[in-house]
């Protein structure tokens, strides 16, 4: 007795594709979720006082695939701040060439400074961030996918 699949081989590379785009958007929308928690965060719980309101104003994130930005923050406030935060964000993604990278950054020099001092400029926010990532590494791996070959 001979068995005849009912389905075709252009049915199954479709479903990959399908789960591959699924998969994508998942990592995709998580980033960008990870992002705005990070900056949200940085921005509403900070320790220092911010005079000129620089230095919050540069707090910000891109997100990355394939080396070339999808998307991230709108840099606002004090121009001083704001354009310090897309430069920073621009010089450390020059380099990026990993098919998925989430970029949280400070762009005024002295946020350093501040975080030495003893305030959470960023550093809250790199914990959010690490733990979100994993999560969503976690929700990865345990991701079951139903394929349906018609």
């Amino acid at each position: 007795m001979k068995i005849k699949p009912t389905f075709k081989m252009s049915d199954i590379d479709k479903e990959f594709e399908r789960i591959i785009l699924e998969t994508e958007k998942y990592i995709t929308e998580k980033l960008f979720t990870i992002g705005e928690m990070c900056v949200s965060y940085a921005k509403s719980n900070h320790t220092y006082l911010d005079d000129t309101g620089n230095l919050t104003a540069s707090i910000g994130y891109g997100v990355y695939r394939n080396g070339g930005r999808i998307g991230g923050s709108v840099f606002g406030g004090p121009d001083e701040g704001a354009t310090a935060g897309a430069k920073a964000l621009d010089e450390l993604a020059k380099d990026v060439k990993e098919e998925w990278v989430l970029i949280v950054v400070v762009g005024m020099y002295y946020g350093i400074y501040v975080e030495a001092l003893g305030y959470d400029v960023i550093s809250g926010s790199k914990l959010i961030a690490e733990r979100e990532a994993e999560r969503m590494m976690k929700d990865l791996r345990k991701q079951k996918y139903k394929i349906k070959v018609i």
